[in-house]
């Protein structure tokens, strides 16, 4: 398991790139290590190991190195030990009761959404009709945690003139509405993009007027 906080700021420097200044030679004061986003575990245990005695925080949990004698492998095991506890007590806390129903809630909202709108297909000879099916479908087809079957959806779509990656290059015309729409949602249906709901917008204000 490696656990991404983000890269060093530096790989020549370290010291300088963390943000610390080293204690004097045999204070033993322990030195407060400031990590970068980016930055793996492993890392973090090989750079308070050089730096001891040395703590950090890394993904809410503090690390520490007494010794330069102590094992890098040891803080990640120990860090992994706490992460995994504490993923524990908030699996059984109430907190986590809370989170889980509103979750299973919005899940089955969104599943909804999807189940309403396959049983109910646009009117595909109405762009203003396919693409407000699109705007409400995008957000609810992402979601992990749906039930959803796209390449039927695909399918349909292509067989009633619908077509994947439609009007592209120069078949493209920004001036027509059903052309502008086709391009819109052959943009979707291979990627199955969220935020498509912003091209559909400014689709409206430019031919419907709203």
């Amino acid at each position: 398991m490696r656990t991404n906080v983000g890269m060093l700021a530096s790989r020549g420097d370290v010291t300088r790139a963390q943000g610390f200044t080293p204690a004097p030679e045999g204070s033993g004061r322990w030195r407060t290590i400031d990590l970068t986003p980016g930055m793996r575990i492993e890392e973090a245990a090989h750079l308070l190991v050089a730096n001891a005695p040395a703590k950090a925080v890394f993904n809410d949990i503090p690390i520490r190195a007494k010794y330069a004698t102590t094992r890098p492998s040891d803080i990640v095991r120990q860090f992994h030990l706490t992460w995994e506890l504490n993923r524990i007590r908030w699996l059984h806390s109430p907190a986590a009761k809370v989170a889980a129903a509103r979750r299973a809630a919005e899940v089955a909202r969104l599943q909804e959404v999807i189940d309403l709108h396959v049983a109910n297909l646009p009117d595909f000879t109405s762009p203003a009709s396919v693409l407000t099916w699109v705007e409400v479908m995008a957000p609810a087809v992402d979601d992990f945690d749906v039930r959803y079957d796209h390449e039927s959806v695909v399918t349909a779509f292509a067989e009633a003139g619908w077509a994947e990656n439609a009007n592209m290059g120069e078949e493209y015309d920004a001036e027509d509405a059903r052309n502008t729409a086709g391009w819109i949602v052959g943009q979707w249906l291979p990627s199955k993009y969220p935020r498509v709901g912003g091209f559909i917008e400014r689709w409206r204000k430019k031919f419907v007027g709203e």
